[in-house]
């Protein structure tokens, strides 16, 4: 995905279409699921979501996930 927002593949909060169709392509050769364009991206969102939440907690409990992962 790093390399698609590197492209330019996302103009704002999510991808363009040529973004998308090569972030599925990479994860159907990666993991073998072939979910449709709909499907790929509610997964996506839905894993957004889980994330953030996640993010959310740690700086409750007073953890900064990017300063612990770097050392």
């Amino acid at each position: 995905m790093h390399e698609e927002f590197k492209k330019r593949n996302q103009p704002t909060t999510t991808f363009n279409k040529a973004g998308w169709n090569v972030i599925r392509k990479q994860f159907h050769e990666k993991i073998g699921n072939d979910y449709s364009d709909m499907q790929f991206k509610n997964k996506f969102n839905r894993l957004r979501l889980v994330y953030r939440e996640f993010e959310k907690l740690l700086k409750h409990m007073g953890l900064d996930m990017w300063v612990d992962l770097q050392n």
